[in-house]
């Protein structure tokens, strides 16, 4: 399932562009701290992993996280 999925099948442009803006940009970061920092994990909490669960699998695979 893509990250803009879920608005989708509401029908919300806006809301699957909102999403998706997160996901390029939660990934990039994450992406950026494994480049300078590689570390052996990271932990990310609090409400960004509860509001983003859905799309954790997108943003894992755009930040180039192995699992």
């Amino acid at each position: 399932m893509q990250c803009g999925d879920f608005a989708r099948f509401a029908g919300d442009a806006v809301a699957a562009e909102v999403v998706n803006g997160a996901v390029e940009g939660i990934a990039t970061g994450l992406a950026g701290l494994l480049a300078l920092l590689d570390p052996e994990a990271i932990v990310v909490g609090g409400g960004l992993v509860a509001g983003l669960e859905p799309w954790w699998d997108a943003i894992l695979d755009r930040a180039g996280v192995e699992r």
